[in-house]
């Protein structure tokens, strides 16, 4: 049978873990002061507590590059999203990535080794999206938010089918139901409805083939999937 492992460390928020590769797992959470605390699971054990000094108001939302790094993102206290990324062996510094975010942001990996896309909800509730090209740990390798539309509520939940193909769900503020929004690998098709009263937010996961599944909590307590494109 599993053993719980206790990890100790002053935590405000739920962790975000996302792969480092070679069975490798990095856990991050926002600490009571505001920084990012973390640790990384080995495939049989854990690794002694970091701390990085942060001024966030969110949970930090993490995800791979696909090629042995993790990058996590969260809001600071001016609205602004900041970065961080784990090269595998240690974190590469907070970077401020700018943009007026009304929401915690996320990221997904874009299909592509080194490469990510973070989402953020901005103050008229459209959501923005903002791709790291990979290379040096830097503003200047990301490509700047860029508005996709939608009217949401809720955190965007994106997952990548293809190389450079994605699909987001989010929750709209109009009727409280999840919409979808597609990256065909040169645009933005636009929001399109999918239905099914939700609450929270939306989570979405790549299947493999081409596929992603979708599922949120209805009204009625229940949780609902959808498979596509």
């Amino acid at each position: 049978m599993a053993r719980a492992v206790k990890l100790t460390a002053q935590l405000s928020t739920g962790p975000s873990c996302a792969m480092l590769g070679g069975g490798r797992v990095l856990c991050a959470a926002r600490g009571t002061n505001g920084g990012l605390v973390s640790s990384v699971y080995n495939g049989s054990a854990w690794s002694k507590i970091d701390s990085q000094d942060a001024t966030s108001t969110t949970a930090p939302n993490c995800t791979s590059d696909d090629n042995g790094r993790v990058v996590c993102v969260m809001l600071n206290t001016a609205s602004s999203i900041i970065a961080n990324r784990y090269n595998a062996d240690e974190w590469d510094g907070f970077i401020d990535l700018g943009g007026r975010g009304s929401g915690a942001p996320t990221c997904s990996d874009f299909g592509v080794n080194n490469q990510v896309v973070c989402y953020a909800r901005g103050t008229g509730s459209s959501l923005f999206g903002n791709l790291y090209n990979g290379g040096a740990w830097s503003a200047s390798q990301w490509g700047g938010w860029s508005n996709l539309g939608g009217l949401i509520s809720s955190q965007a939940s994106c997952a990548a089918y293809g190389t450079k193909l994605l699909i987001c769900g989010t929750i709209e503020i109009p009727d409280s139901a999840l919409y979808f929004d597609q990256f065909n690998g040169s645009t933005w098709l636009g929001f399109a409805k999918l239905g099914q009263t939700a609450v929270g937010n939306p989570s979405c996961i790549p299947l493999g083939g081409g596929k992603v599944l979708c599922a949120i909590t209805g009204v009625d307590s229940k949780v609902r999937s959808i498979v596509g494109p």
